[in-house]
């Protein structure tokens, strides 16, 4: 905690002395690694307020290279604040400037490839504005590129962002490729975090795949790595990854604090791109205390409306931010718990699957044509009609 603070004051004070000097260059610099320090430390709103000043420095410049560079940093800001639209509009720009200045991008900002993080940021943000396909073309085009370059770091990231989108398609298979690799090739060059990263999220696949509670353990162990090393990025969505297989063993109670963790921390540090996902899981979680309070009908009954609640949460927050995706994981949920309290309300799942212009064969969308093809004739849907 000492060397964090002595560090964002040595920063403070560099920052206020290259301002009175007027922009330039290596200003630009310190205040890029400043974006980087902000994200990893836990504080995504301050990253975006550096990485627009990062723009308006660049632009003052009149140096297109920087400018790129500004339009990834603060793409990638808007995609982990869940700002997926806002997002797309830079990380678009930058990717048109990138051809004119990436010679010089690459002998500059050396810890991450730009154009792999346009294509791979694009596909995080693509994918729960509910567009899978799309998605998975700009994923392929980073991963593809990230390999042509063989530079490590980049490659690890495009790896795990791979790994964590498969995931939200709930591909586990995939999952295990790119988790595995992601976690090997961070192994062999020292890139602990990285590691970490990857045995979450070995675990999480191992869990759907093969033996729930090795699976869990292995995600419990790559927590514990990945907290040693004060990162908070990330860390809401990787808790939820333990949250959600808590709930599919029927560990309700200790995935409700896991959950209840992971969304103080997303609230705090800003990770809204997780946040619909954090609250259908918690409402999965209290269908699961439901059912273990089947014996006290008046707690199962809170139990339920406790879970509906969040189910509801999960549709508004995604409402709010555009990300039809996850505004269907969730709808999809509430679908299913209403026809056990004997409701038949189809209409909301219904809208949100006809929004979709694509990607209708992923696991999530088929299992809404199938539910809302079992609506009876005279409901206002024709079963086969979707």
């Amino acid at each position: 905690v000492a060397d964090i603070e002595r560090f964002a004051r040595e920063y403070a004070r560099s920052r206020e002395l290259f301002w009175r000097h007027g922009p330039s260059p290596e200003l630009f610099y310190m205040l890029w690694s400043l974006v980087f320090y902000q994200q990893f430390s836990g504080d995504l709103n301050s990253s975006l307020e550096i990485a627009y000043q990062l723009l308006q420095l660049a632009e003052d410049l009149k140096d297109g290279a920087l400018t790129t560079e500004a339009h990834r940093s603060i793409g990638a800001a808007l995609v982990l604040l869940g700002r997926c639209s806002e997002a797309l509009d830079h990380l678009e720009k930058g990717a048109i400037l990138y051809p004119i200045h990436h010679s010089r991008l690459n002998r500059v900002f050396t810890s991450f490839e730009s154009k792999v993080m346009f294509e791979c940021f694009a596909a995080m943000a693509l994918l729960p504005l509910g567009f899978p396909d799309k998605s998975a073309a700009r994923l392929a085009a980073g991963l593809a590129f990230a390999r042509e370059l063989g530079h490590p770091q980049t490659l690890a990231v495009a790896l795990h962002i791979a790994a964590q989108l498969h995931q939200f398609r709930g591909d586990a298979p995939q999952v295990l490729v790119y988790a595995n690799e992601a976690m090997e090739l961070a192994d062999e060059h020292g890139l602990t975090l990285w590691v970490a990263m990857g045995l979450i999220e070995v675990g999480w696949a191992e869990a759907e795949l093969r033996d729930r509670q090795n699976g869990i353990q292995k995600i419990k162990r790559g927590l514990a790595q990945y907290e040693l090393t004060g990162t908070k990025l990330r860390l809401p969505y990787l808790l939820a990854l333990l949250a959600d297989q808590l709930s599919k063993t029927g560990q309700a109670e200790e995935g409700i604090a896991v959950i209840t963790k992971a969304t103080a921390l997303a609230e705090t540090i800003g990770e809204g791109y997780v946040l619909p996902e954090l609250h259908r899981i918690k409402g999965e979680l209290f269908l699961k205390t439901s059912d273990l309070k089947r014996s006290d009908p008046v707690l199962s009954n809170s139990s339920l409306s406790q879970a509906r609640a969040c189910f509801v949460r999960a549709i508004t927050v995604a409402k709010q931010q555009g990300t039809k995706w996850l505004e269907l994981r969730a709808a999809l949920d509430i679908y299913r718990l209403d026809l056990i309290l004997g409701k038949s309300n189809h209409a909301q799942l219904a809208e949100t699957y006809s929004s979709f212009t694509e990607g209708h064969e992923t696991a999530d969308l088929r299992q809404a044509r199938a539910l809302l093809n079992e609506v009876p004739i005279g409901c206002g849907q024709v079963a086969g009609e979707i």
